[in-house]
């Protein structure tokens, strides 16, 4: 499955187009990416080589996904029958997690890292739909995803919402540029199962600065 879902984010182009900053805001959406950098973002996807974030958009119903995903993702399923059951059921807990931080434990600050492409029901709507004054930002390293960068970054006028291009095993990089919107809560980074030892040296790492934080 790893090697199915091997990660396709050719920083190294990216970076060469000049991409917009590590932490996108929705007021800054403008100034911070044109549409040429929006192209040469789209242009870095390898449609012939499946990532996870595109095979869980398949498993969610969603629209945003190649041929090779679908691939990847019928062969889990063939391992696992129940992996669409659980993806979507994992999808359902986020939005009661955070409907119930939010409306029930006064929470208004929210760092999702593993993103995804966008779907119903995104962290910062829950939220917001609830304390509009509320504040997010989301973590991916994934082009398609900063592709669908624009729909997540509606936030509305009395909250923040941001994204930062980094993945988990970046952990400093994560909350130095998050601490710029929230005072950091973490509600997502359990369901990620490091599986080297650098990784979970990541995680603990990330772990630690938001309760030092």
């Amino acid at each position: 499955m790893q090697s199915a879902a091997a990660d396709i984010n050719n920083k190294s182009a990216i970076q060469n187009e000049g991409l917009v900053p590590e932490v996108m805001e929705s007021g800054d959406w403008r100034r911070g990416a044109s549409a040429e950098q929006m192209r040469a973002v789209v242009r870095s996807i390898d449609p012939s080589v499946a990532h996870i974030a595109r095979i869980q958009d398949y498993w969610l119903g969603g629209k945003d996904h190649f041929e090779a995903d679908r691939i990847a993702g019928d062969e889990a399923i063939v391992q696992l029958p129940d992996m669409v059951a659980s993806v979507r059921n994992t999808r359902a807990f986020l939005g009661r997690a955070v409907r119930f931080l939010t409306e029930e434990r006064g929470i208004r600050q929210f760092l999702d890292i593993g993103t995804g492409i966008p779907t119903a029901a995104n962290t910062h709507e829950v939220a917001q739909a609830i304390a509009p004054e509320s504040r997010i930002v989301y973590v991916d390293n994934d082009p398609m995803v900063l592709a669908h960068a624009r729909a997540l970054l509606t936030s509305t006028s009395a909250g923040r919402c941001a994204y930062i291009d980094a993945d988990i095993r970046e952990p400093e990089k994560i909350l130095n540029a998050a601490a710029e919107v929230l005072d950091l809560t973490v509600i997502r980074c359990p369901e990620w199962r490091p599986d080297r030892p650098e990784d979970a040296a990541g995680k603990s790492t990330m772990w630690g600065g938001v309760a030092k934080k």
